[in-house]
């Protein structure tokens, strides 16, 4: 199916490119003044997927999970690609230490595992591209799931967590950090969240 297809070459080349400028900026953290003790990843929409997958998947064993979920169907050059042990996202040389997921989502919250970094999702409850729980993405056939399995696996695992969510509010309600008239204090508890680490 060329959309699955499309999604997960998008999704691996996102997680690539951000694997890229950590690497760069860390290699050279003492230049740009990086504390190395506190790396935050997040985005929002197709950011936070990315965000969300490459802090979370860490190794063959998520790869391979990954891998089985909706998205990778009928891709199976990406499938050998991402289990070959030479593949870029199995050489991760810093750790992330938090994500900031503003409406995205996760492919398969069986990739998230204890001791993984914390999380704070912002989501407006009327998103119609990206479901709270488990359902269709942006009307594409694409199954993922939203901070509502994302914290709650999260909290099982005893994991440092925050879902803020936002009633009558669409997937825009904090996009690009700018926020909606009904997420006026999303900044603020997302800054305290991070901040309070």
């Amino acid at each position: 199916d060329i959309k699955h297809s499309n999604y997960s070459i998008a999704l691996l080349q996102a997680m690539e490119d951000m694997h890229s400028a950590i690497t760069f900026i860390m290699d050279n953290k003492g230049e740009y003044g990086i504390d190395p003790n506190s790396i935050i990843v997040g985005g929002f929409s197709a950011g936070a997927v990315t965000a969300l997958h490459y802090g979370y998947v860490n190794g063959q064993k998520d790869l391979a999970i990954l891998a089985s979920s909706d998205i990778f169907p009928g891709t199976p050059e990406l499938l050998d690609k991402i289990i070959d042990p030479s593949f870029i996202l199995l050489s991760k040389k810093y750790e992330i230490n938090q994500i900031i997921n503003i409406s995205g989502s996760i492919f398969t919250h069986m990739v998230i595992d204890p001791q993984e970094p914390s999380i704070v999702s912002v989501f407006g409850l009327d998103d119609e591209q990206v479901p709270f729980g488990r359902g269709n993405t942006d009307n594409t056939g694409i199954i993922s799931e939203g901070p509502e399995l994302i914290h709650r696996t999260a909290s099982e695992f005893g994991m440092r967590n925050l879902l803020i969510t936002i009633d009558n509010a669409d997937h825009h309600v904090f996009a690009n950090g700018n926020e909606s008239e009904d997420c006026l204090d999303c900044r603020v508890m997302v800054s305290k969240f991070i901040n309070d680490m």
